[in-house]
């Protein structure tokens, strides 16, 4: 896509497998400059992804021996009412790990379910086009960016909505 293109490009975002296990996925991360691994407060998928990103960072990370020169970690479908202690004793085992946490989070809403139904107003999650507009109000997509971009060394100069 990016060759028939013809135009260079910032960012280019993949989405992989949660697995180092399936083929190609470590030669596809090590050629990448950032990862960011969304995270869910479910003890399973939190020990999955902890353990993911602890193995990027102590074996391709520390040792120098890629192109990959980051992992950041953000909280993804947060429960708005409430477990606030759960998601602070998670905090702090990252912490504890020396993984890197964004403030920045996506909550879980039933607005992603909606672009199933035939009446849907406009693409909220999509790979190829921007949100809607009126989706995006509360979806914590704009904060995100807005975090991601300077850790990646992008100003928001740089970027178009």
């Amino acid at each position: 896509y990016m060759d028939e293109k013809g135009e260079t490009f910032d960012i280019v975002l993949f989405d992989l497998p949660g697995t180092l296990r399936s083929e190609g996925v470590v030669h596809t991360v090590s050629a990448m400059d950032y990862i960011f691994v969304p995270l869910k407060a479910d003890n399973i998928v939190m020990q999955s992804s902890l353990q993911f990103a602890k193995v990027l960072e102590e074996e391709l990370i520390a040792k120098g021996n890629c192109n990959l020169k980051g992992i950041r970690l953000f909280w993804n479908m947060v429960d708005r009412r409430g477990r606030k202690d759960l998601y602070d004793a998670w905090n702090r085992v990252i912490h504890r790990m020396g993984l890197r946490l964004l403030s920045s989070h996506i909550p879980n809403t039933l607005r992603y379910n909606r672009e199933a139904d035939t009446v849907c107003k406009g693409v909220f999650r999509s790979t190829l086009f921007p949100p809607d507009p009126r989706q995006e109000k509360g979806s914590g997509l704009p904060e995100l960016v807005e975090e991601i971009c300077p850790a990646i060394g992008l100003e928001e100069s740089d970027t178009d909505r």
